[in-house]
């Protein structure tokens, strides 16, 4: 699911670094420079975040 939000994020790494930024910024450096990890996280919705902090409060967040 891409959402305005990651959009967003993904522009504002262009507009900062060129077209290199698809190759030198993954998805979550890019989602977390604008908005850190949250529960929208596309990194995170798609089960590959690394992060075992944000891991838990998005299961926490699912649960309720």
């Amino acid at each position: 699911m891409y959402s305005m939000k990651q959009e967003f994020a993904n522009e504002m790494a262009f507009l900062s670094l060129g077209a290199t930024a698809g190759c030198v910024m993954t998805d979550c450096e890019k989602y977390g420079m604008c908005y850190g990890c949250d529960e929208y996280c596309p990194v995170l919705i798609a089960g590959k975040c690394e992060n075992e902090d944000s891991i838990r409060m998005y299961y926490h967040l699912i649960e309720e």
